[in-house]
């Protein structure tokens, strides 16, 4: 221990790293850096790193729903595109089947719920000078509606008319024939169809001339079930009127008619008998009240009865220089004409009891009236005439309606 002499050990040569001399005291000392190997540009990010950067910090990111990757997902627009088709799909067979269903109603309509009848318990007695006539009293069916209109008739000044506005405006007419979907149902013909009985005539137009738009062989639209015709022997005349409507009669004396649908709107006949020497003109400036007679053109019905109306079409006259009958047409709290046609009708199809005119007779069959030898035959067997025929003289209009028949004046319809 203490003898031996100590081994020296081998020290290696350690490389350390140590401070610059350029950092040892000195004014101002140089520093000196290492050269870098890779300059960075574009911030720092490689490719990639700036794709991730954009990915993280874009908007909608990490929510797939969100409207910036929906619309650019194409996947995701590929199905909602597939959904909406299908719901149009849905949306398209509805409509249709609703139409289809709508069109069935039409041609097979459902049996309606008859309502209880009320008639009348006692007849109308109406006295003449001479004699005494019973007349039969027309089925008059009520209801809480009719009898509304009945009570404010007459709570209301009987001896003022109340005229419509000129301002009203017209029911809806989907096929433009001239007929409302209301006046359609009617008549019983189809709201989509021109021609519902597809014999060459417009439903309004055989209605205008007084047949069944509903009936290919052509009949009168008095003969087919859809109108009554309503015959005063009181004051001599008739006229027609749709067989669902009701009738009331306000004051039991025959000088107000009220035809009512069941929508609340209702056409009002009144008669007013004229004073001696009293001119139309005289009582149009009495009852006429705001009402213009330069509003006035001439009308004339289907049996020559002539007349005047409104421009409108809302309001007819009719004269025989003794009585004054006036047909005037009132809506309902909608203020929309649903029967602008069907008052036309009413008003075409009066007509004075010894007026012995025959509903113009309506070709159908471009051979029928062709054979000169047939056209007596053909005559008769359209019109049901009498054979004792003196003189026959047809004029035909440019549609196909004989407006004009000469025949013996004996003979009528």
């Amino acid at each position: 221990m203490f003898g031996k002499n100590k081994k020296k050990k081998n020290i290696k040569n350690v490389k350390a790293e140590v401070m610059p001399v350029e950092f040892y005291g000195g004014n101002d000392p140089v520093v000196r850096f290492k050269k870098v190997e890779k300059e960075i540009k574009d911030n720092g990010l490689t490719k990639s790193e700036k794709k991730h950067f954009n990915k993280e910090y874009v908007a909608g990111s990490n929510k797939p729903m969100h409207p910036a990757n929906v619309f650019s997902n194409r996947k995701l627009l590929i199905i909602g595109s597939l959904i909406l088709f299908v719901v149009f799909l849905l949306l398209a067979g509805a409509y249709y089947w609703w139409q289809y269903d709508k069109q069935q109603n039409i041609v097979n309509p459902p049996v309606p719920v008859v309502a209880p009848v009320i008639e009348r318990t006692q007849d109308i007695v109406v006295t003449f000078p001479e004699q005494d006539v019973v007349i039969e009293p027309e089925v008059v069916t009520t209801n809480e509606e009719l009898e509304e209109v009945v009570r404010v008739v007459n709570e209301s000044n009987l001896y003022d008319l109340e005229y419509p506005s000129i301002l009203l405006g017209d029911a809806f007419d989907l096929d433009k024939d001239g007929l409302s979907d209301l006046e359609e149902e009617i008549f019983m013909t189809d709201p989509g169809i021109l021609d519902t009985d597809e014999d060459g005539y417009l439903d309004n137009l055989e209605v205008y001339y007084l047949y069944n738009p509903a009936g290919f062989k052509p009949t009168k639209v008095v003969d087919s079930g859809l109108v009554k015709e309503y015959t005063s022997q009181s004051y001599s005349f008739s006229m027609y009127y749709p067989q669902k409507w009701m009738f009331g009669d306000v004051k039991n004396d025959g000088t107000i008619i009220l035809f009512s649908a069941n929508n609340g709107e209702s056409i009002e006949l009144r008669v007013f008998e004229l004073k001696i020497g009293e001119s139309f003109l005289d009582w149009f400036a009495e009852w006429g009240e705001n009402q213009k007679y330069q509003d006035l053109v001439d009308f004339e019905s289907v049996f020559k009865e002539i007349g005047k109306k409104r421009s409108d079409g809302l309001v007819y006259y009719f004269t025989d220089g003794q009585m004054v009958y006036t047909l005037l047409y009132h809506p309902n709290e909608t203020n929309v004409v649903g029967y602008r046609s069907l008052l036309e009708m009413m008003a075409r199809s009066f007509r004075k009891l010894d007026n012995f005119s025959a509903v113009p007779i309506q070709l159908n069959d471009k051979e029928l009236f062709l054979n000169t030898t047939s056209s007596v035959d053909a005559l008769e067997e359209s019109t049901s005439v009498e054979e004792n025929i003196d003189s026959i003289n047809i004029t035909t209009s440019s549609q196909g309606i004989i407006e004009e028949v000469d025949i013996n004046e004996d003979l009528f319809l």
